[in-house]
């Protein structure tokens, strides 16, 4: 089993198919706990958190930038195949194609929206299984001014 969790990507990635900042494809894995911000392009199957999902597990958070491609465009996940079940949350001003959408489904390809004003709120975190206090794990996130990072724990 493959998992991506507690991770942060910033940046600007552009491609073909199947491009995004978290994961381009993520095949029967898991990604969990990942906060995502940037510009992404490419042709299809484009996204913030993945741009392919296929029988995992998807559950994160874009926090800003976006996304623009010609076909299976979203905010958390570009396009899925079967099996895919998916949490997701997105900062309400990223655009998608230039253009923000308004979306309240978790599961939607582009998430359910979050505000500027959630980011500071460390429940919107731990309600999605960030760890704020267990210091006994190798990294705690913490608020560190518009949303969440995080840093080593005290093992």
């Amino acid at each position: 089993l493959n998992v991506i969790s507690d991770c942060i990507a910033n940046g600007t990635v552009a491609g073909g198919t199947r491009v995004a900042l978290g994961a381009g494809s993520n095949s029967q894995g898991t990604i969990k706990t990942i906060l995502v911000s940037g510009s992404v392009s490419g042709s299809s199957s484009v996204a913030g958190i993945t741009g392919y999902v296929w029988d995992n597990n998807t559950k994160g958070i874009n926090i800003g930038g976006s996304i623009t491609a010609s076909s299976s465009v979203g905010r958390a996940w570009g396009s899925k195949y079967i099996g895919t079940t998916s949490t997701n949350y997105s900062l309400n001003t990223v655009t998608v194609n230039g253009s923000t959408v308004s979306i309240a489904d978790t599961a939607s390809t582009h998430g359910a929206d979050l505000t500027a004003a959630d980011l500071l709120l460390s429940t919107t975190y731990t309600n999605f299984g960030f760890n704020f206090t267990d210091e006994a794990l190798d990294y705690v996130w913490y608020l560190d001014g518009s949303s969440a990072t995080f840093r080593e724990g005290t093992l």
